[in-house]
């Protein structure tokens, strides 16, 4: 049986503390339930055109299917001898971002720095994977964390 109790108030039977029974949990819309997060600063390059993964991934398993996901990530890429090169970010195997240059991209051989946030509803409390991935646009070899940069994710579970 579910049932609703519409309070103007809660307060501490005793002092100043509201205690929650265990494996119980009180959640308010917008607030943090979890963090993850992961760094690497390791160079990764590919010649493929279509999107592959990096090394810049990280996992979260929602507590709620209504929660909603804040990625937050950092990671420079790199198109060598100039051309284009590009970044999405997936979940698990679901391009999140425009197919042709997702998040951005690099040309005329200048690294290119990806710093965004983006708010996603996987819908699920299953474990799902955040990923970054590339592509070149030509035949050039494009990279990611060049020379070792470090790159960042950071994963948040946000109740709704």
């Amino acid at each position: 049986m579910v049932a609703t109790i519409k309070v103007g108030k809660i307060a501490a039977a005793a002092g100043t503390t509201v205690n929650v029974e265990s494996g119980h949990v009180i959640t308010q819309p917008g607030a943090v339930i979890q963090t993850v997060s992961m760094t690497v600063a390791t160079e990764v390059s590919s010649t493929s055109s279509s999107y592959v993964a990096t090394n810049v991934t990280k996992n979260i398993t929602p507590k709620f299917s209504s929660s909603k996901i804040l990625v937050s990530l950092h990671c420079s890429i790199y198109n060598g001898g100039g051309g284009l090169g590009s970044c999405a970010l997936y979940r698990d195997s679901t391009n999140l971002t425009d197919n042709s240059y997702g998040l951005g991209y690099c040309n005329a051989s200048l690294p290119h720095c990806i710093s965004t946030s983006y708010l996603d509803s996987p819908n699920t409390t299953s474990s799902v994977t955040y990923a970054l991935y590339f592509k070149t646009h030509n035949s050039n070899t494009v990279y990611a964390n060049i020379s070792n940069s470090q790159s960042f994710m950071t994963l948040q579970e946000i109740a709704q």
